[in-house]
């Protein structure tokens, strides 16, 4: 009986020693797993972000432009008032008066 109970004793610590090493196993694919998977969100955050950097400095460009355009607008206006028509005769003496 005392013999029995050595092997079953025995049995039971290999199952359990086997058991933990499955466990241990299993552990590290899942961990390897979520690793990867981690690895792929960071890399994907990278490329977001720089894609953000990117468009950023585009709408800057354009905003820039589109200013560049608004001061030449103003500009465009301010020589046109200045100018006069050539059928305005009003400062040549034509005058009303």
């Amino acid at each position: 009986m005392v013999h029995e109970y050595k092997k079953l004793s025995q049995s039971f610590e290999e199952f359990k020693a086997e058991k933990q090493s499955h466990a241990t196993k299993s552990e590290l694919i899942s961990s390897r797993k979520m690793q990867t998977a981690l690895s792929k969100l960071l890399t994907e955050n990278e490329e977001l972000r720089s894609r953000s950097q990117e468009m950023l400095h585009e709408n800057q460009r354009l905003a820039d432009i589109t200013s560049s355009w608004t001061k030449s607008s103003t500009s465009l206006q301010k020589l046109q008032g200045a100018m006069n028509l050539s059928s305005d005769k009003f400062r040549l003496g034509y005058g009303s008066d």
